[in-house]
């Protein structure tokens, strides 16, 4: 298969990232497959600028140096990235360096939270672009014409899409670029086997042991699914792990009460989990791995808080997703701080403070 601009060599993508390399910026999108492993198989890796896009088979080219330092060099321009992150740590152990994000670039424009890059185009151009091959298989070759023109397009819009956007975030856009720091440095802080127990929210309310159990099986869980890169959820799902770290059962045949647990997984993983359970038991820990769930009367201020957010949102015209998350919410409500790693975009502290003011201020009125 050859397009113009098919690269499907080392030398071939060594030419284009020098080629690329006096650029500014570029746009970047990646189309892999995730439907039965743990790590995302990327299948193209499309660059472009305003003039020309290039087409990167990610099944014959190994070498990726070249791109890496490219990355390292350039702003990149992306529409909702994180998954493309993902792909772009697991194929060439890299990441851009600076992000140009269009999905947060539009909600600081005024459009809604997560818009999607073709609802983003029609608003900006009043085009219609063709997304029906979103699920298809990108790592059968030859691709069809069909999946070579919906993966140019993306990147013949998206590198239209930056400077319009641009025009329009005016004294914003230095907002748009802290916020793909944040974007950075999120995706690395969460490359870590503890991330995932992070967001057990089932076992937030469990007394301390339960939590340390249900930590050194998501720990586990993270490790076989990285080693053998299959599914989380195909190592252990998420229920059975909860019930594991409730129950801890300590002899293989009370594994037959614990729900979604096949014979086959009993077998293979039984013995294991039972020494990670003794091992947790044995150590007796007292101190909680993570904050208990807002009481009644927290949850109360949360949403006090929250709808003091939406008015300085509504105030800026952009979605309250944009300065404060629920996470980000519900540890205000805990520690009265704003403090966290990786610290928020500085762009948000006078509207957060703002926020703060007022919450404080309904808080003594309602005392009064």
């Amino acid at each position: 298969m050859k397009t113009a601009n098919w690269i499907e060599t080392n030398d071939e993508l060594r030419q284009l990232c020098e080629h690329l390399s006096t650029h500014d910026w570029l746009v970047l999108d990646t189309e892999f497959e995730r439907r039965t492993t743990f790590y995302p198989k990327a299948g193209l890796i499309q660059l472009g600028t305003p003039e020309k896009v290039w087409l990167i088979d990610a099944l014959a080219v190994n070498d990726w140096l070249p791109l890496v330092k490219l990355m390292e060099a350039t702003a990149i321009v992306m529409h909702s990235c994180s998954e493309d992150l993902e792909v772009l740590r697991h194929l060439c152990g890299a990441i851009p360096q600076r992000i140009f994000d269009t999905q947060v670039a539009a909600s600081l424009c005024g459009l809604r939270s997560g818009i999607g890059f073709a609802e983003l185009a029609e608003h900006l151009f009043n085009v219609q672009l063709d997304k029906g091959e979103t699920r298809s298989n990108w790592l059968q070759r030859p691709l069809r014409e069909s999946q070579l023109r919906y993966a140019e397009d993306d990147v013949v819009w998206l590198a239209k899409a930056f400077p319009a956007l641009m025009l329009r975030l005016e004294e914003r856009v230095d907002w748009v670029w802290e916020e793909g720091d944040f974007t950075i440095a999120n995706s690395n802080a969460n490359d870590h086997l503890g991330y995932y127990f992070e967001r057990l929210s089932k076992v937030a309310d469990r007394d301390p042991v339960t939590q340390h159990v249900a930590k050194a099986l998501s720990d586990w869980r993270e490790q076989q699914a990285r080693d053998r890169d299959m599914p989380r959820n195909r190592v252990l799902a998420e229920a059975s792990l909860v019930q594991l770290a409730v129950q801890k059962p300590q002899h293989v045949s009370a594994m037959t009460e614990v729900v979604d647990l096949s014979p086959g997984q009993i077998k293979r993983y039984a013995e294991t989990w039972i020494s990670l359970i003794a091992d947790v038991l044995a150590s007796e820990p007292t101190e909680a791995l993570m904050p208990r769930l807002l009481t009644k009367s927290q949850t109360k201020q949360y949403k006090v808080f929250m709808k003091m957010v939406d008015n300085v949102a509504h105030s800026l015209e952009i979605p309250r997703e944009m300065l404060a998350s629920k996470k980000i919410g519900q540890a205000f409500i805990r520690t009265n701080s704003f403090q966290q790693s990786p610290a928020l975009p500085t762009w948000r502290t006078p509207y957060l403070e703002r926020a703060e003011k007022r919450f404080h201020e309904k808080t003594v009125e309602s005392e009064v």
